[in-house]
């Protein structure tokens, strides 16, 4: 993850404030998705286990 912050860094402070801005409400969405798959996923693991 450290890799992908050193390249986001560069990318993000050539960006307009409204490219910024789409940028963090995507990356807002993406967490949402990632926790609901995680949660998801640890169930479907958890059940198999039992």
């Amino acid at each position: 993850m450290p890799q992908y912050k050193v390249l986001v860094a560069p990318l993000q402070k050539a960006c307009t404030d409204t490219t910024k801005g789409l940028y963090w409400h995507y990356k807002k969405i993406v967490a949402r998705l990632q926790t609901a798959c995680s949660s998801t996923t640890k169930g479907i693991v958890q059940t198999g286990c039992l």
